[in-house]
Formats: structure tokens, C-alpha cells, sequence
């Protein structure tokens, strides 16, 4: 499928004079919405198939970008972000296919994943097997990897935001790192940013600090992921100074 992309941005204003509905969208781009899957803070995710072609099955994520001047639960999206986004093909991040801004909202078009996410396999008192964890930490560090030589932090590495592109009960899994919906673009790699988001059990000290943090945020929130495989445990019990 070849990447589309009419995404516009002005100061994270609406440059529309109404906002549309999700499947009015999705029609302007030769998608029909199935249904929604789920909600999130940064917005809400649609099951949306090809209009001409009923077997190709995608996501479409909505976020709302907020008004220029108001105060929101996450930064609006820009341009230079998901030039980045759409750079990064591997296999264990999901395709950018398509962005589109309209109505007030960017819409995201990415990979479906029929087999969920990571957080459907993480059972109370039921450790993973080691193998499992192992192919788990491989394929996520590689999508840190490549994302930290875009200069891209995702700032929300989470099991929610872990999905399963195959999963297989002792055999293949395969793994895509997505939702990038709070990611943020730097100049080069080291350099920090102040902004506070994520999710607070997956977030590090100095992001929950206030303090400037850089890409090793996503290190620890994927320890805390792999802590999370090795022992079950809902949460992480650690204590810090601010």
C-alpha cells in the first residue's frame, strides 16, 4: 500500500470550519469504520477497512489536537513528527499508512493487529515463560532502537501499546511497538525535553519530577514492561527523590 499523507497543521489550530465525524473522514479517504476498539487519553482507536477492498483491515487513531493557547492532556502533533513516523518501517513498530488532519483531530492510519496487545497476555499471579520474555525484550529494545536514531521518544511505552501480530502458544510471536500518539521529535539524540505525559506506573523519575529527561525515559518504561512479564506484579514498588 503506498503512504498517503495530507496532514496540515496551523499552530494546532482547527482549520476547518466544522468538525466531521470519524466516518465522514474515513469516507473522504476511501475507508469505512467498522467499529471502535478502545480509548485512550491521546484519543480513541477505529477498526476501518478499504472501501474497495473489504479483506484490508487497518486502525485508525483519532487525536484531538487542542486549540492554540488552551491548556491539554497531551501536545498537538506536528509535521516534523510524523515526517519521522512515516520513515520508520520495521517490523516490530507499525506502519505509519496514512495521516490526515481535519476537524480538529489527526487521524492516524496504521497496522490492525487481530491479536491484541501485550496487556491481554499478562495474567495475575502468571509469569510468562522465560523463552516468551526473551523474544519480548528483543523485539522491543530493536523498535527502541531504531526510533532513538530517528531522535524520537515515544514517552508512552506501556503493555496497552505493545500489540500482538502473531501470537502463538509456544511458537512465533511477533511483536509491534505503536501508539505514538505523545512521541516527541528531537534536534539529535541526547537533547532533553521538560514536557510531563506518559502513564504514571511506566513513567521515569525525572519525567514525574518535572525535570528534563531524554530517550533513556523509554528504558526504564521498558523495564518496568519486562518487570511486569517477569513477575506479574501490577505495579512497580521503587522509591525515588524528586
Amino acid at each position: 500500500m503506498q503512504l498517503r499523507s495530507s496532514l496540515i497543521m496551523t499552530s494546532g489550530r482547527n482549520t476547518e470550519p466544522a468538525k466531521q465525524s470519524i466516518a465522514a473522514k474515513a469516507r473522504a479517504r476511501n475507508y469505512e469504520v467498522v467499529k471502535e476498539l478502545g480509548r485512550g487519553a491521546a484519543g480513541v482507536a477505529y477498526l476501518v477497512r478499504e472501501m474497495h477492498n473489504e479483506q484490508r483491515l487497518f486502525v485508525a487513531k483519532e487525536i484531538e489536537q487542542p486549540v492554540a493557547g488552551a491548556s491539554g492532556a497531551h501536545e498537538p502533533i506536528n509535521a516534523a513528527e510524523m515526517d519521522a513516523l512515516r520513515t520508520m518501517f520495521h517490523p516490530h513498530i507499525l506502519t505509519l499508512y496514512d495521516a490526515w488532519y481535519g476537524g480538529g483531530s489527526v487521524v492516524l492510519l496504521t497496522n490492525y493487529c487481530e491479536h491484541g496487545d501485550l496487556e491481554t497476555m499478562l495474567k495475575p499471579d502468571a509469569v510468562l515463560p522465560c523463552t516468551t520474555i526473551m523474544a519480548i525484550l528483543a523485539q522491543l529494545a530493536l523498535a527502541l532502537d531504531l526510533i532513538h536514531s530517528r531522535h524520537v521518544m515515544h514517552r508512552d511505552v506501556k503493555p496497552e501499546n505493545i500489540f500482538l501480530d502473531k501470537c502463538e502458544l509456544g511458537g512465533q510471536l511477533l511483536l509491534r511497538l505503536g501508539d505514538f500518539g505523545i512521541c516527541k521529535h528531537l534536534q539529535r539524540t541526547e537533547q532533553s525535553a521538560t514536557t510531563t505525559t506518559g502513564t504514571p506506573l511506566f513513567v521515569s523519575p525525572e519525567l514525574v519530577s518535572g525535570g528534563g529527561y531524554n530517550r533513556r525515559t523509554d528504558v526504564w518504561s521498558l523495564g518496568v514492561v519486562m518487570y511486569r512479564c517477569m513477575t506479574s506484579a501490577q505495579k512497580l514498588h521503587t522509591r525515588w527523590k524528586s
